[in-house]
């Protein structure tokens, strides 16, 4: 039971020690990308985005890097309902 504790203790701070790290790396890029979003839409993303999604798409650097932007809040997301589900198995 001892080692099932400390294997379980090592494995939690483990996975929650890369989650924070990987969630860091993560947010930086999330900010290069939307400062990429911005400048291809001219600082005004509200604008781009009130647009019909066939426009959008039309103007291709702008959404490709809205995409981009996108996913990694979707992943950010993602870390952090993964280090929510860790937390609860550790209570």
């Amino acid at each position: 039971r001892r080692a099932y504790r400390k294997v379980r203790c090592f494995l939690y701070f483990g996975l929650t020690s890369n989650l924070f790290e990987l969630n860091k790396i993560v947010l930086q890029l999330e900010e290069g990308l939307l400062e990429d979003y911005k400048k291809s839409t001219d600082n005004d993303i509200d604008q781009y985005e009130s647009l019909p999604l066939e426009e959008q798409q039309e103007q291709d650097e702008s959404y490709h890097n809205k995409i981009d932007y996108l996913s990694a809040v979707k992943i950010r997301d993602n870390i952090k309902e993964m280090q929510e589900i860790i937390n609860s198995l550790e209570k």
